[in-house]
């Protein structure tokens, strides 16, 4: 039997709603994850603490996943009609829908302190072959990877993204490292 190296502490459903989708922060402190039916809200836990504050998105998620970009700042994505992305400022309590629509998976990534993003866009599964940066303040686009992206992760720092790239026909895969900015 494989040893344990701590006792699991779950957490409790609020009001009997699933809780889902978990992230910790940057620093460890909090824990970021879904509740209710669908992913309909994020909660931000203060793990010392147990302190809760919610974050309800107007509309039921789905399977989304949470990425941290700051200590004050997560990216929530879902499902709804189609791939969605918000962000929510936890320090004013803010959430806003980012005006893309990304592939479902992989999550975006947060970079440049959570002002910009790196993303797959949303195109057919078997099609998903760009890997972009946008700044949330003016749009703008560029575009760091071509190719299929699978599974995208980034360096704690931010300043690295991972992907893992599959060529169906050789039946062959492979991981990339880059700059956020781009390049090699």
């Amino acid at each position: 039997a494989p040893a344990s190296v701590a006792e699991l502490t779950p957490l409790a459903p609020s009001h009997n709603e699933r809780n889902g989708g978990a992230a910790f922060s940057p620093e460890g402190r909090h824990l970021a994850h879904f509740r209710g039916p669908s992913a309909a809200r994020v909660v931000i836990r203060e793990l010392v603490t147990g302190l809760e504050r919610e974050f309800p998105f107007g509309a039921p998620l789905g399977d989304g996943g949470i990425r941290w970009c700051t200590s004050d700042s997560i990216i929530a994505t879902g499902y709804v009609g189609g791939s969605v992305v918000y962000r929510v400022n936890i320090k004013d309590g803010s959430v806003q829908r980012l005006p893309i629509t990304p592939s479902p998976l992989p999550a975006p990534l947060c970079v440049a302190g959570g002002e910009e993003i790196i993303y797959v866009p949303s195109v057919p599964a078997i099609e998903r072959k760009l890997l972009v940066r946008r700044s949330l303040t003016s749009g703008r686009e560029t575009t760091l990877f071509e190719g299929p992206v699978e599974k995208l992760a980034g360096s704690p720092d931010g300043k690295q993204p991972a992907l893992v790239t599959v060529d169906l026909k050789e039946s062959t895969g492979g991981v990339v490292t880059m700059a956020a900015a781009g390049g090699n």
